[in-house]
C-alpha cells in the first residue's frame, strides 16, 4: 500500500516511511520499497496500522491507515496510467527506455504479481525488456510521434488494464544549449556579436532563428539594441564594470510562416564573462581555525582563502588581456637620485618619447626613462 500518495510534506519534497510501524488487528507489518506491505487476514475485520513518514529534513509526523477487511471485496483491475516521454528524453537517440513502474500499481495484491506486456497492435516497434518482472519497455523513435499502449496484468487473479506511452518523433525536440559551446568574453565598453548556431541547437535538418526583438533582454549591457538579424546577437558590456552578465532570448527550431512544419520554441540564457578594465580588490573569507595549546602548528593556505571577482584581469591568464607594465625609474631636473615611477603606463610606446610623470619628491614634472 503506498501510503505517501495520501500524504503532503509541506516543503513539497519527497516522503520516507519509517521501518517501525505499529498493527492492531493485523499481524507481519513490513516496510519494503517505501510501501506497507502485509496480508489481510480470512475474517471480516477492521484493522488499523500507524506509520511514521520523514521528509529529507529529518521531520515526521505520525499516520494511521486503516484497513477494512470483507471476505466478498471485488478483485479491483491493476492501475494504470498514460505516461509522457518529455522531448528533450530522446536527444541523440534512435529508442527511448521508459520505465513504467511509477505508472501502475496493484490494488488488489503486490506489485510482483504485475506483469507488463506490450499490447499486439504496437509489436512492431515497442517491446518489454527480459524478464516477467521486467517494467522497461523500449520504443522505437519514428518519424511520427505516437502513442504505444502497453498492459499490466494481475497475474493472480488474471485481470488486466491498458494504457498508452505517448513518445514524440524522432529529433523533435525544443532548442537547447550546445554542451561544448564557446566561452562569451567580452571587454567592459566593448561589443561582441553572437550567432546563436554556435550556442543553440535544434532537430536534425532544422535551424534556430530568433523569435522576436522584444523577445530578447540582457543583464549588464549598455546597448538596447540586441537584434542584428534572425540569427546573430548583439551584445555591449557597460563600462567600469568586471564579472558575470547574460542575454536570454526566445528562439525557435523553424520560421513560422512555414505553417506545415512543427515549431519548438525555448528560452535561452547565454552566460558572458566581462573582463574590466581595472582591478578590483580580492575578497577573503573568515574562518575559524582552531589549534590546541601545546599542539602541532597548522600551516594555511591563505590563497585558497582569497578570492578575486570574476572577470577581473588577475583571474585569467590570457596574452590578450594588457598586462601591468614594468616598474621604470624617473629622473628629475630637481633631484639628482632616481625615483621609481609607482603607475603603470600602457601609453609608453615608443620608449624614445614617453609620457610625463610627476616626480616622487619635488612637484616639478620630469619624463619616466626606462631603468
Amino acid at each position: 500500500m503506498p501510503v505517501t500518495l495520501n500524504d503532503i510534506s509541506a516543503d513539497n519534497t519527497d516522503l520516507t516511511i519509517g521501518t517501525t510501524v505499529e498493527a492492531q488487528g493485523i499481524d507481519d507489518v513490513m516496510v519494503e520499497n517505501n510501501m506497507l506491505l502485509f496480508t489481510t487476514p480470512e475474517h471480516a475485520t477492521t484493522a488499523h496500522i500507524a506509520y511514521t513518514a520523514y521528509n529529507t529534513a529529518g521531520l515526521a509526523d505520525t499516520a494511521t491507515l486503516t484497513v477494512n477487511v470483507d471476505p466478498s471485496a471485488p478483485i479491483e483491475p491493476p492501475a494504470a496510467y498514460d505516461c509522457r516521454v518529455p522531448a528533450s528524453d530522446t536527444i541523440d537517440k534512435q529508442s527511448v527506455d521508459v520505465d513504467v513502474s511509477p505508472w501502475i500499481a496493484n490494488p488488489s495484491g503486490t506489485a510482483s504479481e504485475l506483469e507488463v506486456a506490450i499490447h499486439s497492435s504496437a509489436t512492431d516497434h515497442a517491446r518489454v525488456g527480459e524478464g516477467s518482472a521486467s517494467t522497461i519497455v523500449t520504443v522505437d523513435l519514428t518519424s511520427q510521434a505516437r502513442a504505444v499502449p502497453y498492459t499490466v496484468t494481475n497475474t493472480t487473479h488474471h485481470v488486466t488494464s491498458t494504457a498508452f506511452i505517448h513518445v514524440p518523433a524522432y529529433g523533435v525536440f525544443p532548442p537547447i544549449l550546445r554542451p561544448k559551446a564557446p566561452e562569451i568574453i567580452v571587454n567592459a565598453r566593448q561589443t561582441v556579436h553572437i550567432n546563436i548556431n554556435d550556442y543553440v541547437r535544434v532537430g536534425a535538418g532544422k535551424e534556430p532563428y530568433l523569435e522576436s526583438a522584444d523577445s530578447i533582454t540582457a543583464t549588464k549591457a549598455s546597448n538596447t539594441d540586441f537584434r542584428v538579424d534572425g540569427k546573430t546577437l548583439k551584445f555591449t558590456a557597460i563600462k567600469d564594470y568586471a564579472g558575470p552578465a547574460s542575454i536570454t532570448f526566445t528562439v525557435t527550431d523553424g520560421n513560422r510562416p512555414d505553417a506545415s512544419a512543427i515549431i519548438n520554441t525555448a528560452v535561452v540564457t547565454l552566460p558572458i564573462t566581462v573582463l574590466g578594465r581595472t582591478t578590483p580588490p580580492p575578497t577573503f573569507s573568515s574562518p575559524t581555525i582552531d589549534i590546541e595549546a601545546g599542539a602541532e602548528p597548522k600551516t594555511i593556505d591563505l590563497t585558497a582563502l582569497t578570492t578575486c571577482l570574476q572577470g577581473s584581469m588577475t583571474t585569467r591568464n590570457d596574452a590578450s588581456i594588457p598586462q601591468a607594465e614594468p616598474l621604470r625609474s624617473i629622473s628629475c631636473p630637481r633631484c639628482p637620485a632616481q625615483a621609481s615611477c609607482i603607475s603603470r603606463h600602457p601609453k609608453m610606446r615608443p620608449p624614445e618619447s614617453p609620457p610625463l610623470f610627476p616626480c616622487t619628491s619635488h612637484t616639478a614634472r620630469a619624463r619616466c626613462m626606462p631603468a
